[in-house]
């Protein structure tokens, strides 16, 4: 979802969460993340993003090969570890944002998990 897509509540809190000040005195910024499926096979479950108590999860059910998911929004806090999970797999796999990384993108292929953090939006990406 692109920012003047969102509605007015949600657009005031990416505001809110642009002007708090983080944990190390950082500016805080809007993080997303998507799933990136490059497997054979259309995915099922759901991708998590875990940290502090906190867990935000995109659907993947039906996601088919070479296809990306939507974009969600998640909340990586200074001093706390970000961990990410495909509940098919089960385990987690830990990877910390940076405050200049806006955007992960998780990419499940048949060889397992991995997670891409940049400054860039996948929306400006050509393939």
């Amino acid at each position: 979802m692109r920012e003047d897509e969102m509605n007015e509540e949600e657009a005031k809190g990416v505001v809110a969460d642009e002007e708090q000040d983080g944990l190390l005195g950082a500016k805080t910024h809007k993080h997303e993340f998507c799933v990136l499926n490059l497997t054979t096979k259309p995915l099922t479950g759901k991708v998590s993003w875990l940290a502090g108590g906190n867990e935000v999860a995109i659907d993947v059910n039906g996601l088919a090969p070479c296809a990306v998911s939507a974009k969600k929004q998640f909340a990586p806090m200074s001093l706390k570890r970000d961990q990410w999970k495909w509940s098919k797999r089960g385990r987690a796999y830990q990877l910390n944002c940076k405050p200049s990384d806006r955007f992960a993108v998780v990419v499940i292929s048949n060889y397992g998990l991995s997670v891409v953090v940049t400054a860039t939006s996948p929306d400006t990406w050509k393939w």
